[in-house]
């Protein structure tokens, strides 16, 4: 037995030696053990994939043991399993064992912190295999009243499994009025941040502030520092006069009018 290779079984012949003829001899020939070479289905080798020589029958040299079709990364056997064996139809020529190309999927993901769907998935294909490469970071969505806080697996390359890119959002904040004790102001609107319409991780800028009876403030827009926190906006609760009036029908003043308060609110 001779490791790798396989005796010609032509010349492989018994000898006998007799005392008239003491001195035998002959040649046996040994020729390579063939492979078993994994293809795709184009019958091309598969780069990188090792091609397992036939093993001598160890009881046998004549003869090669039956290989094991071997695992592929990327790949599974056409017409056999993992773990099948094969016979070869001449232990010097080689074995091709037809092997698919996986193929994976890659699936969009729009959801709050909690992991609740804002947006029904998306699937942005199914027949990605080993290697490939994907970025799909340009496809984050506006999503109103959410701005885009965080992005998990938008970019990257196809292993052995299917790939699911999720875009995380939070809840944009408020315009909150407030008094000037920064208590926020019963039954005032407290209008969410507006959507930038073209950038999903902001909010668009000079946000209008509220009209809150009986108040008034200095601050006619906001530009919010973080898109996801409420701003508290400070009011004056507005104070009004009281006059008195004392006057003829034609609306000649009859005596001084009177002040008889400034301080008087809605």
């Amino acid at each position: 037995v001779v490791d790798g290779y396989h005796a010609d079984v032509k010349t492989a012949g018994s000898l006998t030696a007799t005392p008239d003829n003491p001195d035998v001899e002959t040649t046996v020939t040994y020729t390579p053990n063939g492979k078993l070479i994994p293809v795709d289905e184009d019958g091309n080798q598969i780069p990188g994939v090792d091609t397992p020589t036939y093993t001598t029958d160890p009881t046998d040299p004549t003869k090669v043991l039956d290989p094991t079709v071997p695992n592929v990364d990327g790949y599974k056997p056409k017409n056999n399993n993992v773990g099948d064996t094969v016979t070869p139809e001449d232990p010097a020529k080689d074995t091709l064992v037809v092997y698919i190309q996986n193929k994976y999927g890659l699936t969009e993901k729009f959801v709050d912190e909690d992991g609740n769907e804002l947006s029904p998935s998306v699937t942005k294909g199914t027949e990605y295999k080993t290697g490939d490469s994907y970025d799909v970071t340009s496809d984050a969505m506006v999503v109103t009243g959410y701005v885009l806080v965080n992005t998990t697996d938008t970019t990257g390359t196809f292993d052995e499994s299917d790939k699911t890119a999720v875009f995380t959002y939070k809840k944009v904040g408020k315009i909150i009025p407030v008094d000037e004790n920064n208590t926020p102001i019963p039954g005032a609107d407290t209008p969410t941040y507006e959507n930038d319409p073209d950038d999903p991780t902001k909010v668009t800028p000079n946000e209008p502030t509220p009209t809150v009876p009986g108040y008034s403030t200095d601050v006619p827009n906001v530009t919010p520092e973080d898109p996801t926190k409420d701003t508290p906006v400070v009011y004056t609760q507005n104070k009004y006069g009281l006059t008195e009036k004392f006057v003829d029908e034609d609306g000649n003043e009859l005596s001084p009018s009177v002040t008889k308060g400034t301080e008087y609110k809605t």
